[in-house]
This record gives structure tokens, sequence and C-alpha cells, in this order.
């Protein structure tokens, strides 16, 4: 398991005390665990990229300023802001000795499936998995290989069994599949075209054929000797 280490501030809780620590330039976040109240505590940007932006999952060793020990930690959740899609929040739950923890877990493909190889698309259902499971059972990912995958097959939990761990997904829920290719629209055939074509024209001559032609202008009469 890869153990990151977090250093973090306290701060004050509260919607208007949230809005000076984004200010600041600071992700809010909190800290909480069975038996303790929770902590509100803030953190730079930079030191929770590894936390937040990866795909396994780590065990985080926070400091919390004036804190003598380190308190080992999972990331819980994590919000982002809608239309930037900046980090706006975090959460760490605290391990308890002897408790399992729920925790996601990142889902890892590898290899190609054969189904692609035969012109289907690849489809990743569940980027991540929410599991149940002691500390000292968490792997790092779930891997999973696709090589064998064809057009039409799908891979679900029930198809995985991983000791010491619980899946809290239905066995039947689908993590990825590979699916045809979409049927691209032919144009219109030739002879509607062609048949377009002598409809508009034989409702030309119909029209014409319906007005009345032009009456010729009458000549003068000549005088009489």
């Amino acid at each position: 398991m890869i153990q990151v280490p977090l250093n973090v501030i306290r701060r004050e809780s509260g919607k208007k005390e949230v809005k000076k620590v984004r200010h600041s330039g600071l992700i809010p976040g909190v800290y909480y665990m069975n038996g303790i109240d929770t902590v509100a505590i803030a953190a730079k940007p930079l030191e929770l990229r590894p936390i937040i932006y990866t795909s396994q999952a780590k065990l985080v060793n926070l400091q919390i300023e004036g804190d003598k020990e380190t308190k080992q930690c999972f990331l819980k959740d994590s919000s982002f802001d809608p239309l930037t899609e900046q980090l706006i929040h975090f959460d760490l739950i605290g391990i308890t000795e002897g408790h399992t923890i729920s925790v996601d877990l990142p889902v890892v493909l590898k290899g190609q499936a054969k189904g692609v190889r035969e012109g289907g698309v690849l489809q990743q259902n569940m980027h991540k998995v929410r599991v149940d499971c002691l500390p000292a059972d968490l792997p790092e990912d779930l891997e999973i290989d696709v090589s064998d995958l064809a057009i039409g097959k799908a891979l679900h939990i029930k198809d995985f069994s991983i000791p010491h761990l619980k899946f809290e997904a239905p066995p039947d829920t689908v993590i990825v599949s590979v699916v045809p290719p979409r049927v691209i629209k032919e144009d219109a055939p030739k002879e509607t075209a062609e048949a377009a074509t002598d409809a508009t024209a034989a409702a030309t001559a119909t029209t014409a054929a319906a007005t009345p032609a032009a009456m010729p202008e009458k000549g003068k009469k000549g005088k009489e000797k």
C-alpha cells in the first residue's frame, strides 16, 4: 500500500470561513473517524495532488498543525467546481484498528479487447468500485484484463473475487463491456433520387398545362372603300 504524507492546518467551520480559506489559495476539508469530533482542516492544492489525482488507493499520513502524532486515513470523498472543474473540498476518514473501511477502489484495464480488434467499441461503465475491507487488505487498484472480451460480452462485479474484499455494488453491475459498432446510415438510393426528380418534372408540366395561354391581340380593321 502506497503511503502519502499530508500537512494541513486547522480552520474555522462555517460557509464564510470556507470562502476565506478558498480566497487564501487553500482547499478546505474535514477529517473524521468514529469516536472523535470532526476536525475542519485546509491544505495546499499541490500537496493534495498525489491523493486526489491518482489511479491508486493510497494511505494518507495526516499531520494536523499543532498535533504531535500523525493520523492514518483515507480519502473518503472530493468535490469539484462544475464550471472550472477545480477541487473545492475533500474528506478524510481516519482508520480505527480492527475496523473495516469503505473506499473507492480505482479500476485499471489491461490489454486490448478481442472485440475491439474485431471492430467493437470498449465501454468502461465503472472507473471506481466501492469496497469494504480492513486497511491492511486493501489493494492499490482493481486490475482487469480485457484481452478475451468479445463483442457483446461484459465483465460484472460477480466475475471478481478478492480475499477479504467485499464489493458494495450488486453482483450484476457491469464494469466493462464491448458493444457492436454503430450502424452508419447510407445515402438515399439513386432510384429514390431519380423518382423524386421525375415527380417534380411531372408536377411542373401539370401546372403549365392548367395555365391558360395568352390570347393574341386583335388587329385593327382596314378602312372601307
